[in-house]
């Protein structure tokens, strides 16, 4: 895989040849002025990369994996003063609620 330089102007012009140098799996970096502005990566590529760069850390040992899926699990908040959060932000901002 290449990554091929191209101004944006060149690429509107012909667009077909990028595209298919996409497809063949090269990287088109889109430029203005000739600063890169954005990128056209093959279809999974990041995913690839993802995959490429977690092996590497699981085979140096740098990080561990139980190969079991990663269930997050909700933050749990407690207040712990007498005031709910509700009434810190009504005084924070100098404001009263009439009931």
């Amino acid at each position: 895989m290449k990554e091929v330089h191209v101004d944006v102007k060149e690429l509107a012009r012909d667009v077909d040849r990028y595209i298919n140098l996409v497809k063949m799996g090269d990287v088109i970096v889109i430029t203005e002025s000739g600063l890169p502005i954005g990128r056209i990566v093959p279809a999974g590529s990041a995913e690839r990369d993802v995959k490429r760069v977690i092996t590497a850390l699981l085979e140096t040992g740098k990080i561990e994996w139980d190969g079991q899926r990663f269930r997050p699990t909700m933050p749990r908040v407690a207040n712990k003063g007498d005031k709910t959060a509700s009434d810190v932000v009504s005084e924070d901002r100098n404001v009263e609620y009439i009931s």
